[in-house]
């Protein structure tokens, strides 16, 4: 039998040690599945999924992470944290039998998930806030990402939160859209169902005006689509919306999106949309 490898053995006693300091419920959800630790002679390797991630980590864990790298690997090793390539934060739900000493999760109060209408509080101005919105060690990455977004709406150009439905994520959108506004770091954030994004394009289309429906769009530099895996096997709709995507990008803007399922599943869209949904922020709220 082979000896194990020094380098394997000091990384399992790191995620060990990690995991005792900051609680079961947080290492799952910010280390468990979101992350990936690689030991050379002199450096340790903490590889993250995403942008945001890798700032969150960097802000909250890093003198963590530099003490135990120091106390289980050496002195002379260095930390360094860095965004990996093709990946996706998912953030599942610790399970029931999961303790640690900590409070259960709070769940959110949220409202399902339901198409526009024309009594939808999204789209008649009475928008849910941030502060109704109940936060637990669930669903703190996704809280965390909605204040960058609100903070530096233009740093990052695409956000997916998934969750099933009714766990919140209109709540959320509604939230976004309330503090956008209210800052004012969004000269003209947007939030609309892709129900209601069909159905307008599809009116477009049968009456000939597609640019009309365009120019809509044009001074929209935050859009928030809730919803979108409705337009799932939707193809001429799927089109518009990536040309869509692509201008307000090209604008320095943002396109923030919820599904109710990992972007993987959506089956029937295109590769680019999906592409984008995998390389941008996607964060988990409890099922």
């Amino acid at each position: 039998m082979p000896p194990a490898d020094p380098n394997t053995q000091h990384i399992d006693a790191l995620k060990q040690a990690l995991q005792q300091k900051v609680g079961s419920r947080r290492y799952s959800q910010w280390f468990g599945g979101n992350t990936q630790f690689l030991l050379t002679d002199d450096q340790l390797v903490v590889e993250v999924a995403s942008p945001f991630l890798l700032s969150w980590i960097e802000k909250k864990y890093r003198p963590t992470l530099v003490d135990l790298v120091q106390r289980i690997v050496g002195p002379e090793v260095r930390l360094s944290c860095r965004v990996g390539a093709g990946q996706v934060v998912v953030v599942q739900p610790p399970s029931d039998d999961v303790t640690d000493g900590e409070q259960p999760a709070a769940r959110s109060v949220a409202r399902t998930t339901q198409p526009a209408t024309k009594n939808s509080p999204a789209r008649t101005g009475r928008l849910a806030t941030l502060s109704d919105f109940v936060i637990g060690p669930c669903n703190e990455l996704a809280i965390a990402a909605a204040e960058q977004v609100i903070e530096n709406p233009h740093e990052t150009p695409f956000v997916y939160f998934q969750s099933t439905v009714g766990n919140g994520k209109t709540h959320l959108l509604e939230g976004i859209l309330r503090e956008l506004r209210k800052s004012g770091n969004a000269k003209c954030p947007l939030l609309m169902g892709a129900e209601q994004f069909t159905n307008y394009f599809m009116q477009a289309m049968s009456s000939r005006t597609t640019p009309m429906f365009r120019a809509r769009f044009q001074s929209v530099d935050v859009l928030l689509l809730d919803d979108v895996d409705f337009l799932n096997g939707k193809r001429s709709t799927q089109d518009e919306f990536l040309h869509l995507v692509k201008q307000i990008q090209s604008r320095g803007g943002q396109v923030i999106v919820s599904g109710n399922c990992h972007p993987r599943l959506l089956d029937k869209m295109p590769d680019e949309l999906i592409s984008r949904f995998q390389i941008s922020i996607g964060t988990g709220l409890p099922n």
